[in-house]
């Protein structure tokens, strides 16, 4: 009998060591589970990204189909199209995190990595997670989109890397911006693949145009998110302010709306074959960017700065849609 309790007693222990070892694993998922929560809240808000990725894969898909197949009719693809734009955002944001860290840690010890909320090892992996997923969504499109796919993955690779010559990158700064925004180019046939394109369309002036149109949108919204005077102040000289303060940084914006606004009646123009007289109610929305950078050069803060940035999301979402109102309506 003793030893048949003792048996027992034995059977009990190890059940309660399985149970708290099991309880322990599910407490250490959960808790990188909310700790990757909180990075993407923090530095890959969902809702901002979501609307971002309509921004850029609505107008691509729609103008792609209306050129190829004549209409919009693969909403599917439309779908597919969004999903890749969310991907790749996302595996950009997780690799920046991871080739800014020692910057991070000297400028910005406030973000999740360099305070330790996640580790780098964490990051690495949901980009490679991500990239796996990206790889399934450019295959599932075909041979072309799986070709084009492949140019995007190796030139970002070399912007991790910042082409081999980092520390000359950081000393010029225009340098530093044009080389990563030229990603848009093969990002953009990639996204008119996915709806049908094959190689051959890179030689169509039309896709040139809707990439000017992406690549102007793009670059804006990335401008006019780097307007941070406080930033500029930690020493961290990574804003178009710290670099050229805040007329010249507004001329850039004011240069890149009006360039978004007019690639887009271009772009449409090409589309329909005719001039899209309501499109040019997008320059309508060129007043409040223009405004909001009179007060901003007045007086740079970082309220000032959101303003503006306000103001160009807004310029991007309207000229965007009427982009996709004038396939739609074809």
């Amino acid at each position: 009998m003793k030893g048949l309790r003792q048996g027992r007693l034995s059977l009990i222990s190890i059940d309660a060591a399985m149970n708290q070892a099991a309880v322990s694993r599910m407490a250490e998922t959960s808790g990188a589970i909310w700790r990757f929560r909180r990075f993407t809240a923090e530095r890959f808000p969902p809702a901002q990204f979501l609307l971002l990725a309509a921004v850029v894969a609505l107008p691509a898909a729609f103008a792609t189909q209306v050129y190829v197949h004549s209409q919009p009719s693969n909403f599917s693809a439309i779908l597919l199209t969004m999903f890749a734009v969310l991907l790749l955002f996302l595996r950009l944001r997780l690799v920046d995190e991871l080739k800014d860290l020692e910057h991070d840690r000297a400028f910005h010890p406030d973000r999740p990595l360099p305070r330790g909320l996640v580790e780098p090892w964490h990051i690495g992996t949901a980009a490679a997670g991500v990239f796996l997923l990206e790889v399934l969504v450019a295959a599932s499109a075909g041979v072309h989109s799986l070709g084009f796919f492949t140019v995007v993955s190796l030139y970002s690779v070399f912007t991790f890397r910042e082409f081999f010559c980092r520390n000359w990158l950081r000393r010029h700064f225009a340098f530093y911006a044009v080389s990563h925004e030229l990603l848009v180019i093969p990002v953009c046939f990639y996204l008119y693949s996915l709806s049908g394109l094959s190689v051959g369309g890179v030689s169509t002036p039309f896709f040139w145009g809707v990439t000017a149109y992406i690549g102007c949108l793009l670059f804006l919204l990335e401008v006019a998110r780097k307007l941070s005077p406080s930033r500029a102040e930690s020493g961290s000289n990574d804003t178009y302010t710290s670099q050229y303060g805040p007329g010249v940084s507004a001329l850039v914006v004011c240069f890149l709306a009006a360039g978004t606004v007019a690639a887009g009646i271009i772009t449409a123009a090409m589309l329909r074959n005719s001039f899209p007289t309501f499109q040019l109610s997008g320059i309508v929305f060129l007043v409040p960017v223009g405004m909001s950078l009179r007060v901003f050069i007045k007086q740079a803060d970082d309220r000032t700065a959101r303003v503006v940035l306000n103001s160009c999301a807004a310029l991007a979402v309207v000229s965007s849609s009427l982009l996709v109102l004038t396939a739609w309506s074809i």
